[in-house]
């Protein structure tokens, strides 16, 4: 993969933060251009969408997050006189728009103002983007990094109608304050993002090993606890004594409710191994096998973060990347919101070369197929809509092959950009099973 060249040239001080590779003037442009990028390119979504496909602006979920402000607004309290299906920061994002309903007297202001709230959190997220860019590379392929990021068009589309932009920009945030040597700010940003959607806590067991690269690992996990520990006894412990069902928001996100989803790569095996092989096969031992898949990978990149370290900030983005991939990937539910949740780490891994960028793109076209263009129309959650064995049926199957395959062409991509990542883990994973052979013998030899 090609490598930015790093300007040394100059750099400028924002905040008390020290920004690389770029002045202060060409900051604020490119800033400027970036979030002027970003609203076009929503605004297109919204028109394109509408009347060039024919398709839809999904409000189902705004209308539900209206209906929890509603509650509110009425006198109830969220958690105790109704049930929410998020975890507990959830209600921040549901209640600012509120302000605007309020003021204009019209329930049509809910719609308008959750929309420019996510917006805002989406740039906010672009930003720290571009900055994490600078970290990594030269002032040119750090804009075009972020570019990739504001012009993701599927990733706008869900941004606009659902909120998954708030607790993604504490994700990215979290990761921003590491890389920009402020730990205990990023464990504070992914522990709130725990509490609003569970998938930032993914990024903890890589920030503590990267930061401990600079203190020691027992500093570093001190730390953790202690803002973990700060954060549950305002967020959780009150909600444990008022709530009774109090776990069930953290475990909506995982699916364990709900069947197998359609858009999934579970049923895509499924319809490939049942339905046009004819192997005798249920999609319930399909998922269950892709689980002890997805805890292997994720396993294995936890144990190499911490036995090998994490000294670059470039490996710890691929580490949280193929993770989130891999949760993403191997689960039963699935949601094409959770494009928006890679968007922001593949803008800054696939951006080295062209054949990258392309195929960061067209992983925007097949979830912008999946939903909303074909929804209802080739499958709707649980199933496909055409009888098994018609051309519809095959075309279906055919399109959800694709998006596995280009999913899986974008992760590919970014574990050979780490020339020794895959190296790295059969060495440990080696050692390991070295190590556990070598007590094994010790055992059997001390019983005998």
């Amino acid at each position: 993969m090609r490598k930015g060249k790093r300007s040394s040239a100059s750099s400028c001080s924002v905040c008390g933060l020290t920004i690389p590779n770029i002045d202060r003037q060409t900051l604020a442009r490119n800033l400027s251009l970036l979030g002027i990028t970003s609203i076009v390119t929503k605004l297109m979504v919204l028109f394109l969408t509408v009347s060039l496909f024919n398709s839809f602006v999904d409000l189902f979920d705004i209308s539900v997050y209206f209906g929890y402000a509603a509650n509110v607004l009425n006198g109830q309290i969220p958690y105790v006189d109704f049930s929410v299906e998020y975890p507990f920061l959830f209600m921040i994002p549901v209640l600012i728009p509120l302000i605007p309903t309020v003021i204009a007297n019209d329930p049509n202001a809910y719609v308008t103002g959750f929309q420019v709230l996510m917006a805002f959190f989406d740039i906010l997220t672009l930003f720290l983007v571009y900055l994490i860019g600078l970290r990594l590379f030269d002032d040119k392929q750090a804009f075009r990094a972020a570019f990739l990021y504001a012009t993701a068009f599927a990733a706008s589309y869900f941004i606009l109608t659902k909120y998954d932009s708030f607790p993604t920009f504490l994700f990215v945030l979290g990761v921003f304050a590491a890389i920009y040597g402020m730990p205990v700010r990023g464990y504070l940003a992914v522990i709130l993002g725990f509490f609003t959607k569970v998938f930032p806590i993914i990024a903890a067991p890589f920030l503590i090993p990267f930061n401990a690269s600079k203190t020691s690992r027992k500093t570093e996990i001190v730390s953790f606890l202690k803002v973990a520990a700060g954060c549950s006894v305002i967020l959780l412990v009150p909600m444990i004594f008022l709530v009774q069902d109090w776990y069930r928001p953290f475990l909506f996100a995982t699916g364990t409710g709900v069947g197998v989803y359609a858009n999934t790569v579970t049923y895509t095996l499924y319809s490939i191994l049942n339905g046009l092989l004819h192997i005798p096969i249920t999609e319930d031992i399909i998922s269950l096998a892709m689980y002890p898949l997805m805890i292997g990978i994720v396993g294995s990149l936890v144990l190499v973060s911490w036995v090998r370290g994490v000294e670059s900030p470039r490996r710890l983005l691929v580490l949280i990347a193929v993770t989130l991939f891999s949760v993403i990937f191997c689960t039963k539910f699935h949601s094409p919101q959770y494009l928006v949740w890679l968007t922001p780490f593949y803008a800054l891994l696939l951006v080295g070369s062209l054949r990258n960028m392309i195929v960061f793109y067209l992983l925007q076209v097949v979830v912008y197929i999946e939903f909303p263009l074909s929804w209802g129309i080739l499958y709707v959650n649980r199933g496909y809509i055409n009888e098994i064995g018609t051309a519809g049926w095959y075309g279906t199957l055919a399109f959800f092959i694709v998006h596995a395959a280009v999913y899986l062409a974008s992760i590919v991509l970014i574990v050979k950009s780490d020339a020794t990542l895959c190296s790295d883990i059969r060495s440990v994973v080696g050692q390991v099973i070295s190590a556990v052979r070598q007590d094994g013998q010790s055992v059997v030899n001390y019983k005998e």
